[in-house]
């Protein structure tokens, strides 16, 4: 066996051409990671969301309608995507979400 070191020094010579090549190349990897990352945190919470037995919908930034889960879903007898559709085909006149489930109004 080797011995393992704490600290590891490393030299490269190389030009400046390799140095970027270099640069660009670990860039990639984290990016890669990070959107790895990212795409196992989103589909955590959403199995979460819709493993709640709530009803639970959510907007964007905007405040538009982004997705819902299940249980919506089942509520309103439409799919995420057809609930998608519906609002963006209304012109963007983006419906309250109380017309979406047909309640009564407060």
């Amino acid at each position: 066996m080797f011995p393992v070191s704490s600290q590891l020094k490393v030299t490269l010579v190389c030009g400046p051409t390799d140095m970027r090549k270099a640069i660009d190349g670990l860039s990639n990897i984290v990016a890669y990671e990070l959107e790895q990352q990212a795409q196992r945190l989103s589909t955590l919470l959403r199995s979460i969301i819709d493993a709640s037995p709530d009803l639970i919908y959510y907007r964007n930034e905007e405040g538009r309608f982004a997705g819902c889960n299940r249980v919506a879903e089942q509520m309103t007898g439409k799919t995420e995507a057809e609930l998608m559709w519906l609002l963006v085909c209304t012109k963007r006149t983006w419906l309250p979400v109380r017309r979406l489930w047909h309640l009564p109004p407060m």
